[in-house]
């Protein structure tokens, strides 16, 4: 299993196979409430992994491919490890940058991701030099793409017909 750096279609994010989700919560020196995504390939592969109400999947139709995370109910197919423990909810990506797009769609799966931030600043990285800077002793691949805006995706929660806006981002 490799784990990875790459560029989204918001801030860098650190991608990696479910196996070694561990490597990036020491990477980014993240609590144990706090939770990974995952990046999807469609919708299809999504519903397997995040139960979708009907205002979760119009939603979803309008703003995937895009910077944002949707948060909805989890699947019993969701490791418990991608679930927030009191709600057991999902975050689910699918992007419109073309390389992880393509990486998720060739293996046909979710990738698990989350934003590539310094935990000493805070500071998102940008660009491949960047994440090798604040990640490199953590992950083995960096793939170099074009730099990404400085801000985070838009994280909307989803729980039967109420949605709540989680955090502001790109989007």
């Amino acid at each position: 299993p490799l784990a990875s750096g790459i560029m989204q279609d918001t801030i860098g994010g650190a991608i990696s196979q479910e196996d070694i989700d561990s490597k990036i919560y020491a990477a980014k020196q993240m609590h144990k409430n706090q939770r990974l995504a995952l990046i999807c390939p469609d919708l299809s592969t999504a519903s397997e992994f995040g139960l979708f109400s009907q205002t979760a999947f119009r939603l979803a139709q309008r703003i995937f491919p895009g910077p944002y995370t949707l948060v909805v109910p989890a699947t019993r197919a969701t490791p418990r490890t991608l679930t927030d423990a009191k709600r057991r909810t999902v975050g689910i990506r699918i992007t419109s940058h073309p390389i992880a797009q393509a990486l998720a769609q060739g293996l046909g799966r979710p990738l698990l991701t989350s934003s590539a931030v310094v935990p000493e600043t805070h500071e998102p990285c940008r660009d491949a030099d960047e994440i090798l800077e604040a990640f490199g002793r953590f992950i083995d691949v960096v793939i170099d793409a074009e730099q990404t805006p400085a801000e985070p995706s838009a994280v909307i929660g989803v729980d039967g017909e109420n949605v709540t806006l989680i955090r502001q981002g790109q989007g």
